[in-house]
């Protein structure tokens, strides 16, 4: 007997010292270093904020919101322990007594309740080891789960559990979990919900709140029982909890900003330089939107857009009335707002279109639209940087130019259909005068103005294929942001500046950033031509095409209307010292938006309405005339210095040394008439 003691016990030593032989050899080798468990990365979803911090948007498959261990309510502590691992705080990562006491209860009762693995060993398990179920994964996790004890505290461990572990619908951790079931953060959760959520571990998938209500209150309830049991809760406290119902159902992500487009424009912009990793590392990015910019932006363009849907729907049913034919595309109209600020390129709103769910198509920086007459501030100014002025005379007379083979006879017109002859400078750019722009381009030439358009940000290639006179009247194609960014030198003194929406990222350094902001603020315009463009487009507002901001009882803006051929897109491009906007409408497919629309009437409400709440945190502000400048009274008829007497005059301003010559009559202090008649009596 005592020699097969022996011989078994030889033979125990000696399989021992195999097994652990083979455990030092074949399975500890293949467990995660030491440095690699200390780098257990939490893998927190994509956060995009607005400029206060509120939230626009989350991306990530993971919901996440890591918690540090004070701000775990220690009731939570006391329901994962209860439910998961009741001697957490005493065994070293594998508990002997849990193992044989889940293998009892199995035995007698035929129903596992409680595993025998303990809150590290399922930590290693879900951090580093795959789910399959085999006794050679079931040592490793063993030996792993002693090596995370010895890498971190019990406080630590129980943290990252609580942090990373799946609790359902897309939340990992026990705040996605909160927010995700209840709404609250931790803090605020009853003690139901806490059991709630203290259950889920167990089988998250398929025995939670919203898939299995039953079998969850049935395991809810078991945790409640357990931390009685265990000390922490009294019975009346179990039985109240008892009776609480599950109430949960799935709540998003608070969205305190609703910026989608934006969000999207940085999302594209994080993946393009980071991948798939952009969705798991924590990047928070802050943007340069301001909520009540955003708000009243989403709001105008919403309210201006249902307002042109309900007039041109009206219209056609009118249409079909009298038997005229006229269909319009069935999707109705869309629109587009941004707005900038001139002196750092900050975009404050940006709406790309109604609804981003159904349309996440970007109109703000997508869509390519012919730029109507919001094109003719961009020509002038390259006309007075050549030398003319503001008094300058340009005939507005009919032009008719012959086709080709390619191309049919054009004879363009003026939106009135009138003809004004001989037009002062400033009068064909107030009230949009389509023969006076393509005859001022036709004196300046291509050259210059193609070169101008460049530096003001249009891309070179864009514009050469539209080298024609259709250029004058805005055949160019830009998209509302690319107008905005040409816009900024008449707000802030003659410089362009880039449009940028990412005003910080943490959590991940990106080399090359597109929507960043940039140093890059060159001067396209010199500020006394600067100043003339200003005063003409604030003339714009005053007495020409776009009086209907007038409401708005500022005399510190200016801008442009914006009207393609047959209005397939309206636009206004509009500006004060600290703020450029931009309003588009049109249908996505280009259809005639149909008669009377324009961007006077189409495009610049939206504008009005945006203007309207953001002017009230903005200063009136007069730009200040600069050096190098005077002002002359101008006859608007013939662009010259009238007598003095002539009541039919106008006070404009000049580049000194471009003031309009006097006429005659202006120098000899004598009318037209009295000099024929001298002339007559001298023969």
């Amino acid at each position: 007997m005592r020699l097969l003691l022996l011989a078994f016990s030889i033979v125990s030593i000696i399989f021992g010292i195999l097994v652990w032989h083979y455990i030092e050899d074949e399975i500890l080798p293949t467990l995660p270093s030491q440095s690699e468990i200390e780098d257990i990365q939490m893998q927190t979803p994509l956060r995009v904020l607005a400029r206060d911090g509120s939230l626009i948007a989350e991306f990530g498959e993971k919901r996440r919101k890591p918690l540090h261990y004070e701000e775990i309510p220690e009731a939570m502590i006391q329901a994962i322990v209860s439910a998961e691992d009741e001697r957490y705080f005493e065994h070293p990562g594998i508990d002997a007594n849990g193992i044989i006491r889940a293998a009892l209860q199995y035995i007698s009762s035929g129903e596992k309740r409680q595993g025998g693995s303990t809150i590290t060993m399922q930590m290693a398990r879900n951090f580093f080891l795959t789910r399959e179920k085999s006794w050679l994964r079931k040592i490793k996790e063993l030996f792993l789960a002693l090596r995370i004890e010895e890498t971190y505290s019990k406080e630590e461990i129980l943290t990252l559990y609580l942090n990373k572990v799946f609790l359902g619908h897309r939340a990992y951790g026990i705040a996605a979990a909160f927010q995700t079931y209840y709404g609250v953060s931790p803090d605020k959760a009853t003690l139901a919900q806490i059991a709630m959520i203290a259950a889920l571990p167990k089988a998250p998938s398929t025995i939670n709140p919203i898939r299995n209500p039953q079998r969850a209150k049935e395991r809810r309830d078991y945790v409640l029982k357990r931390m009685a049991q265990l000390g922490y809760i009294t019975e009346q406290s179990r039985q109240n909890a008892i009776k609480s119902p599950l109430s949960a159902k799935i709540h998003l992500p608070p969205i305190e900003t609703q910026a989608p487009y934006a969000a999207e424009m940085v999302r594209a912009e994080l993946v393009g330089a980071l991948g798939e990793a952009a969705y798991t590392s924590g990047i928070t990015v802050k943007t340069t939107i301001l909520p009540k910019h955003q708000k009243s932006a989403r709001q105008a363009l919403l309210k201006t857009v249902k307002e042109v849907n309900k007039r041109l729907h009206k219209r056609q049913k009118e249409d079909l009335i009298s038997n005229k034919e006229r269909s319009l595309p069935k999707e109705g109209v869309q629109g587009a707002i941004v707005s900038v600020k001139p002196d750092s390129g900050a975009i404050t709103a940006l709406s790309g279109g109604t609804s981003f769910s159904k349309t996440p198509f970007n109109r703000v920086t997508q869509s390519m639209r012919q730029m109507g007459s919001t094109i003719k501030p961009l020509n002038y100014t390259s006309a007075l940087q050549q030398g003319k002025s503001v008094a300058t005379l340009i005939n507005d007379a009919p032009l008719v130019f012959k086709g080709s083979l390619d191309f049919p006879p054009w004879k363009p017109a003026n939106s009135s259909h009138r003809f004004h002859g001989p037009t002062l400078l400033e009068d064909g750019l107030i009230y949009s005068r389509n023969l006076a722009s393509i005859r001022l381009l036709l004196e300046t030439g291509f050259k210059p103005v193609l070169r101008h358009l460049n530096r003001l940000g249009l891309p070179k290639k864009r514009i050469q294929q539209h080298r024609d006179l259709t250029l004058a009247v805005g055949s160019l194609p830009a998209s509302p942001l690319e107008v905005a960014k040409a816009y900024t030198p008449f707000a802030n003194g003659g410089y362009l500046v880039t449009p940028y929406l990412i005003h910080s990222i943490r959590g991940a350094s990106i080399q090359q950033c597109k929507l960043c902001k940039t140093k890059r603020r060159p001067r396209v315009f010199s500020p006394q031509v600067h100043y003339l463009m200003d005063e003409m487009m604030k003339k714009v507002i005053q007495r020409g095409t776009a009086q209907e901001a007038q409401k708005l009882k500022r005399k510190d803006i200016g801008g442009k209307t914006g009207t393609s051929n047959h209005a397939v897109d309206t636009w206004f491009a509009g500006y004060h010292q600290d703020l450029v906007a931009v309003s588009w409408i049109g249908f996505d497919q280009p259809h005639p938006l149909g008669k009377n629309e324009s961007g006077g009437h189409t495009a610049l409400p939206m504008w009005i309405r945006f203007m309207r709440d953001a002017l009230q945190e903005l200063p009136i502000k007069q730009t200040q005339r600069p050096k190098g400048m005077s002002r002359r009274w101008v006859d608007p008829l013939t662009g010259t210095v009238p007598p003095q007497k002539q009541k039919r005059k106008r006070l404009l301003s000049f580049r000194k040394g471009n003031e309009p010559r006097p006429s005659i009559e202006s120098s000899s202090g004598r009318t037209i008439n009295q000099l024929r008649q001298e002339e007559s009596l001298f023969w």
